[in-house]
């Protein structure tokens, strides 16, 4: 994915931004999808990012970036762990190389996405987060010692809290979106990474 790809994607994701718990939401040059069957995100919200994802079907991980990583859903215990509350099972959509994990409590949406790109740099994530984080009037802060390059920030445009942290790592953009702190989102992210 190239910057203007990102910041396509990005764009597609603000405008997702501000349908809080209804919807799931990715960070930088990213977009989720809802169910394996439709074309609608969690809760049923119609989303122009599944279209990511035409014939997505479930898959248990798929091989994205190098060094050994693998993308996979986190397990509901590691989630639960890291945020302090209880997930059921996600819905894992993959397509392209990209895997969308999707876990809704009933009362919380949590989005992890991974996503390969090869030649993308820290950069190109710093300029997507920026992008996507005054598109929630607010702005992102770097995040050392995760990944390649990190960003993050919180937000309570919709209503709610809402925290984006995106990583660079292994030639993958993972993106977690939570209504959870910074902290914990960023401890989620440190967990996937095996940090």
């Amino acid at each position: 994915m190239r910057y203007g790809q990102a910041v396509l994607a990005a764009a597609a994701v603000i405008g997702l931004a501000g349908c809080g718990s209804s919807a799931g939401t990715g960070a930088a040059g990213t977009a989720t999808a809802g169910t394996a069957t439709g074309g609608t995100g969690a809760g049923g919200v119609s989303s122009p990012a599944a279209a990511a994802f035409p014939a997505a079907t479930r898959s248990a991980s798929a091989a994205v970036g190098t060094g050994g990583f693998v993308a996979s859903c986190p397990s509901t215990a590691m989630v639960s762990s890291a945020l302090g509350q209880t997930y059921p099972a996600p819905k894992e959509l993959s397509g392209n190389g990209t895997v969308s994990c999707t876990y809704n409590n009933g009362t919380d949406v949590l989005v992890v996405l991974f996503t390969p790109t090869a030649g993308v740099n820290g950069a190109d994530l710093k300029i997507a987060m920026d992008s996507q984080a005054k598109g929630q009037q607010t702005t992102d802060h770097s995040v050392s010692g995760l990944g390649d390059a990190a960003y993050e920030f919180s937000s309570t445009a919709s209503g709610s809290l809402q925290t984006i942290v995106a990583v660079q790592a292994h030639s993958v953009d993972i993106d977690l979106t939570t209504q959870a702190s910074a902290a914990q989102t960023q401890a989620l992210a440190r967990d996937i990474l095996g940090s």
